[in-house]
């Protein structure tokens, strides 16, 4: 039985962030220098949902495999982001939950999810997404790689089990793709080009809202909480900016459509387009 661990992070929805910064009523908190979440709904990062397409679709193919979702901190994780990743498939899932967590950075969360791995026992495969939609670091992956000691391979568009113990993972490189075979245990990051992760059945949905995490804290792992803490402390996030968007809107008129052609493509030409 393949053992594979799924790192989920829960986010804001991108798509009301744009919206909000957009119409500028997006702010950030000056005390946290962290997005103000007042109405922003939250849910599981879409790189990380792909992660778990990807274990579905090794179920798929004939893997016999457990799949855990882990995920550290957010509030509401136990009522959108596990039940989306319960809804998918997933058998288990665990909500690192702890106070010295709060403010952990990327290598502190790395820490947590890799003591929370060998506190299950380990894993054969861990898969995540390749980066956060709201910071896109792209840096616990192949922290939580560095930590356990696996081999780690990255941008993957697909994973194969291709024998006992050997995943077989297709890149996305600017080159082109890549594919390259892994001894397991091994840590992969998908990205983007796996494709749309599946959309649950209403059944799905519906059972999903039967299961529940498991909370873990510092202790239950055996990790040192104060650690964690004091790793939080030693960086501090000094600003946050959000990006101005200043449009214009300008009408084009003439006799005829080459006219009006000629005249957007000089201006395309004095603003540096063409």
């Amino acid at each position: 039985m393949l053992k594979i661990a799924v790192l989920a992070k829960e986010v804001p929805d991108s798509d009301i962030v744009d919206a909000m910064s957009f119409t500028g009523r997006l702010q950030v908190d000056s005390g946290t220098m962290d997005i103000r979440r007042d109405g922003i709904v939250v849910g599981m990062n879409s790189y990380d949902a792909q992660a778990v397409e990807a274990a579905m679709r090794l179920r798929d193919a004939g893997v016999e495999c457990t799949i855990r979702v882990l995920s550290v901190g957010g509030v509401s994780a136990e009522t959108t982001m596990f039940r989306r990743a319960f809804a998918l498939g997933a058998d288990e899932g665990y909500h690192l939950v702890d106070s010295n967590f709060a403010g952990a950075d990327s290598a502190g969360t790395a820490r947590v999810l890799a003591a929370a791995i060998r506190h299950l026992g380990g894993a054969d495969l861990v898969l995540c997404g390749r980066q956060g939609t709201d910071y896109d670091q792209g840096v616990v992956g192949p922290t939580v790689a560095a930590l356990l000691g696996m081999p780690f391979i990255s941008v993957a568009k697909d994973v194969q089990i291709v024998s006992p113990g050997v995943a077989r993972v297709v890149r996305v490189t600017p080159e082109g793709e890549e594919t390259v075979d892994a001894e397991l245990p091994a840590v992969v990051t998908v990205s983007s080009e796996l494709g749309k992760p599946r959309y649950p059945t209403s059944m799905a949905t519906m059972a999903a809202r039967r299961k529940k995490a498991v909370t873990l804290s510092s202790a239950d792992i055996g990790l040192n909480g104060a650690r964690i803490r004091a790793s939080a402390e030693s960086v501090r996030r000094v600003k946050v900016a959000i990006p101005q968007h200043v449009g214009a809107c300008q009408f084009l008129e003439g006799d005829s459509a080459a006219e009006v052609a000629a005249q957007l493509a000089q201006a395309l030409r004095k603003d540096g387009v063409i």
